[in-house]
């Protein structure tokens, strides 16, 4: 088999063994006008390295972890697995290892996109603020029994109460929540929320209100 009967699509399949050996003898670069299957031996190649010098790391701080599992969409990691060994880089390593989504998933850890690092700021501001009033230990014993979609639903919250935060309304919001019925459902699921976390109760309205109206009844329900 040679290079050039790949390039040609002459081949019907080929090992990923001799794909690198193509890649590393010709030097070949990511370009879009590669074969498909070319692009795809250089990502994975890409991303055992990054994986293999970031698991190199003897600082693997959980917290970090932590918020960047959270700034995801994706729920595939075994979460509840790496929180066990939390305090075990070596167990924590071997099982993001297994494969190239949970290797991206470390190497997001330290380098996440632009998209998932301000995704990672608001994460990280809402924790602290958490974490500020006493609640940490608290929130993080709820948030691991909670299950994925409820994990999706109570990041989602926690990045809009940051966002949020940074908003220089030009009303009030205190003003304008206060104008409903006190007896709103909603409005005691939020209070109740907000002493448990010690966040503030109007932006925990705000960030609540941000859902549409099946994740806002879903959310009432995960809490009651």
């Amino acid at each position: 088999m040679t290079m050039i009967s790949v390039i040609n699509k002459k081949v019907s399949s080929v090992k990923s063994s001799t794909l690198r050996k193509f890649i590393k003898s010709y030097n070949i670069d990511f370009k879009a006008s590669n074969p498909h299957c070319i692009n795809c031996e250089i990502i994975k190649m890409f991303t055992e390295d990054k994986f293999s010098f970031y698991s190199s790391h003897n600082k693997l701080i959980w917290d970090d972890i932590l918020i960047t599992y959270m700034s995801l969409d994706s729920k595939t990691i075994n979460f509840d697995y790496l929180f066990s060994v939390k305090d075990d880089i070596n167990k924590i390593t071997d099982l993001l290892g297994k494969n190239y989504d949970s290797m991206d998933f470390l190497i997001s850890v330290y380098e996440p996109i632009p998209f998932f690092s301000a995704r990672k700021e608001l994460i990280k501001k809402s924790l602290s603020e958490i974490k500020n009033k006493g609640r940490y230990d608290e929130f993080i014993s709820f948030y691991m029994n909670q299950n994925n979609q409820e994990r999706l639903l109570t990041d989602k919250f926690l990045r809009n109460y940051s966002r949020y935060r940074e908003v220089n309304f030009r009303f009030s919001i205190k003003e304008l929540f206060d104008s409903y019925e006190i007896n709103e459902s909603w409005r005691e699921c939020m209070d109740n929320f907000a002493e448990f976390t010690g966040l503030d109760n109007y932006l925990c309205y705000t960030s609540f209100w941000c859902f549409d109206d099946s994740d806002r009844f879903l959310f009432c329900q995960y809490l009651k």
